[in-house]
């Protein structure tokens, strides 16, 4: 891993603990779709993904979240937090992930 890499990782993670006034509601929005979906998966011990009401309307707002990322996101790492969202879907029922 080059020096920059290991810069831009640390600057991401310090967003996502600490993070300034511009990253807040993204990393706030992150946190509240990966929650969603863990709730749902605990509380009805399926994925959100195989909601058939629930399910599209978690996806819109995950594709949503993803277009966010086009704006001002700080130290905020956007190709890290796109796969993260990728990768979310995917494991809640969404085998295509973003590309659903």
């Amino acid at each position: 891993m080059s020096y920059s890499n290991c810069a831009w990782s640390h600057k991401h993670a310090l967003a996502c603990c600490s993070p300034a006034p511009c990253e807040k509601p993204i990393v706030g929005f992150r946190d509240a779709l990966h929650d969603y979906a863990e709730q749902y998966a605990e509380a009805y011990e399926t994925p959100i993904g195989d909601d058939g009401v629930l399910g599209p309307a978690f996806l819109r707002m995950a594709k949503a979240f993803v277009c966010l990322l086009d704006g001002e996101t700080g130290r905020l790492d956007c190709g890290t937090l796109w796969g993260e969202t990728d990768s979310m879907l995917k494991r809640h029922g969404f085998e295509k992930g973003l590309d659903t």
